[in-house]
C-alpha cells in the first residue's frame, strides 16, 4: 500500500478509557480490515488536545522471517554521566553522545558530550553542546554529527526552564571538535527524527510547541548548498518518539507515540519512505506498540534492530526485535542485560554498545552472535 497524500483517521482518547491498549489495537485492525478505511490527508494531524490515531492498514502478507542475530552480553563499567534520552551516533569507529536528561525533573540541564572508543575502552569529553539538549534528531554523515530541533533548557539558569521545542540545527565535526549553526527547521520541534540519504537531510514526526500533540511534517535540506528546508509528502501517521533506520535507499519509520507522558498511547506501525519513488508504503507492524527505542535503533546485516524502549508509560522493556525488510517480517532477537527505555546503542565492528537510558551509566557490549 502506498500513496502520496493520505493520513490516519483519529477517534478522541476520553471515548476509550475503558479499553485496553492492547484491546485497542486488535480492535483497530479487525475494524480497518473490514471497513477498509481511506486514509486522506486533509487532516495532517490532530487538532485536539488528547487524540489516538489509527494504525495504518497493512495489506500486504508477510514472508517467513530469517532467524536474526542475537547477542551475547557483558558489562563493560559505566559511562562518565547517567543520562536518559540522549542522543547518538557513530563516528569514525567511536559511539557519540550529546545531553539528554541527568535527573528526575525531565528538564535538560546538560551540555555535556563525550565519546567512546571501544578499541581503547577509554571515554572522552568532547566540547560543549550550543545548549542543554534532549529529544533531538540525530543524523552522520563521515565526520559529522547533525543534530536537529530538540527540547532544551535554557541556557545559565540555576534552575533552567524547558523549552518543549526549538527549530535550530547543528552539526558538529568530530574531528575538529567544533560545532557550527545549520538553517533552521521551519517550525520548532522536539522529539522527531533525522535521517540522511545522498545529500539530503530529512527531517521526520515529533511534536511541536505542544508536547501532547504528534505532527506529520516531513522536510528536507540539500547538504550541497541548501539554505532552506523544502516540505515533503508528511508522514502517513503523525507520531513522537519514533524509531528511524535508513536502509536501501529507503527510511523506516518505527513505532513512536500518540500524546505525552500519562496520555502516551504506542504505535506498533511501520511507515516507509521511498527516496526514488518520492512515495510513503506501509510494513507489517510490530505485535505491540513500542516507543522511546529511538537512541538505540540499528541496521545489521540488512535487518533492522530495536533495543529496549517502552509500551506504556513509565515502563520498560528488555526484549530485542528485528525487523526484516526483505520478507517484511518480524522476529525476536533475544533481550538486553537489564530492561531500559531512552537507551542509546552503536554498532562497532562485531559488537553493539549499548547505555544510558532510564538515568543509568551501565555500559553493555553485546557481541553479535549469527545464526
Amino acid at each position: 500500500m502506498s500513496w502520496n497524500d493520505s493520513c490516519s483517521v483519529t477517534m478522541r482518547r476520553d471515548c476509550l478509557e475503558e479499553v485496553s491498549v492492547k484491546q485497542l489495537w486488535v480492535a483497530l485492525f479487525a475494524l480497518l480490515v473490514v471497513v477498509g478505511y481511506s486514509i486522506s490527508q486533509a487532516a495532517s494531524g490532530c487538532t485536539q488536545t488528547h487524540c489516538v490515531h489509527l494504525p495504518l492498514l497493512h495489506t500486504e502478507g508477510t514472508r517467513q522471517a530469517t532467524p536474526p542475530i542475537t547477542f551475547r552480553w557483558a558489562v563493560n563499567g559505566s559511562t562518565p554521566l547517567a543520562r536518559s534520552e540522549a542522543m547518538a551516533a557513530v563516528a569514525n569507529n567511536k559511539l557519540y553522545i550529546f545531553g539528554g536528561y541527568t535527573d528526575g525533573t525531565t528538564i535538560p540541564k546538560t551540555r555535556d558530550a563525550v565519546s567512546y572508543d571501544p578499541a581503547t575502552n577509554r571515554w572522552t569529553t568532547l566540547p560543549q553542546m550550543p545548549r542543554p539538549m534532549t529529544h533531538s534528531g540525530i543524523a552522520v554523515d563521515g565526520d559529522t554529527i547533525y543534530l536537529a530541533g530538540g527540547v532544551v533548557g535554557s541556557s545559565g539558569d540555576s534552575e533552567p526552564d524547558k523549552i518543549p521545542a526549538i527549530d535550530e540545527v547543528w552539526r558538529f565535526n568530530v574531528e575538529s571538535g567544533t560545532w557550527a549553526k545549520m538553517p533552521s527547521l521551519p517550525e520548532p520541534r522536539g522529539a522527531g527524527e533525522l535521517a540522511l540519504i545522498g545529500t539530503y537531510l530529512h527531517f521526520l514526526g515529533g511534536t511541536g510547541e505542544d508536547r501532547y500533540v504528534s505532527v506529520g511534517d516531513h522536510w528536507r535540506l540539500n547538504l550541497n548548498g541548501g539554505q532552506t528546508w523544502e516540505r515533503m509528502p508528511n508522514l502517513p501517521l503523525p507520531l513522537n518518539h519514533i524509531s528511524k533506520a535508513v536502509f536501501n535507499g529507503k527510511i523506516y519509520i518505527i513505532g513512536g507515540q500518540e500524546g505525552h507522558n500519562e496520555t502516551l498511547v504506542t504505535s506498533p506501525t511501520v511507515q516507509i519512505w521511498d527516496s526514488v519513488t518520492g512515495t510513503w508504503s506501509v510494513g507489517a507492524p510490530m505485535s505491540h506498540g513500542r516507543s522511546h527505542a529511538t537512541g538505540a535503533t540499528l541496521v545489521i546485516d540488512g535487518k533492522i534492530y530495536l533495543f529496549g524502549g517502552q509500551e506504556f508509560h513509565r515502563t520498560s522493556l528488555a526484549t530485542i526485535i528485528a525487523y526484516d525488510p526483505q520478507t517484511d517480517s518480524w522476529a525476536e532477537a533475544g533481550n538486553i542485560p537489564i530492561a531500559r527505555h531512552s537507551g542509546v546503542a552503536g554498532l562497532i565492528g562485531n559488537n553493539v554498545i549499548y547505555t544510558t537510558g532510564s538515568t543509568n551509566r551501565q555500559v553493555f557490549i553485546g557481541e553479535l552472535v549469527r545464526p
